[in-house]
């Protein structure tokens, strides 16, 4: 069982802690975290899970999941990086650029969270990337306009295009993109 700390409706931890499956059938406040990894060409990473995963299979997204009990967002966003991607980092390579709000319903079940959304730079290219077919089927890298095309058209295929905050996460991603492709 994976045990997951629950947060009020302002994002102060209660003191409970719940299984995963109890947190998403009762709607429960928690904290997830998401990471926008960017390549030096400003190019964002999206990841198609894999189409056994038991939520949004064979969506696109970007590294995500939530936070477990006792555990910190940002050691939850380097742990996502790592499981997913194997991918490590610091907590020096983490810049935290949004905490978005969701409620969405998912058949049967509803997500209530605090989204943590990251920004990490990176040098790897598609083929640096291990694949591990429980999370990932297909990786690919899309522009920074693209993102926007998808997000604008709120895409079924991407976990996240529908999302409120992401207008401010967009802002901030083509911010620090083209700070990149400055130099």
């Amino acid at each position: 069982m994976k045990y997951i700390d629950i947060v009020d409706d302002k994002n102060n931890l209660i003191g409970e802690k719940v299984d995963l499956t109890e947190v998403f059938k009762n709607g429960l406040w928690h904290r997830e975290v998401s990471v926008f990894v960017v390549n030096n060409q400003g190019e964002v990473l999206l990841q198609k899970r894999s189409n056994t995963k038991r939520r949004k299979p064979n969506m696109w997204t970007v590294c995500s999941g939530v936070v477990e009990a006792d555990e910190d967002v940002i050691s939850a966003a380097m742990r996502k990086l790592h499981n997913e991607l194997v991918m490590k980092c610091t907590i020096y390579d983490l810049e935290l650029i949004e905490i978005g709000i969701e409620s969405n319903q998912l058949e049967n079940e509803r997500n209530n969270n605090f989204r943590y959304i990251y920004f990490i730079k990176t040098d790897r290219k598609i083929e640096d990337y291990p694949i591990n077919p429980e999370e990932i089927s297909k990786l690919k890298y899309i522009s920074i306009e693209e993102l926007g095309r998808l997000i604008d058209e709120k895409d079924p295929n991407v976990t996240f295009s529908n999302q409120q905050y992401m207008e401010v996460v967009y802002k901030q991603l083509e911010k620090r993109i083209n700070e990149i492709k400055e130099k």
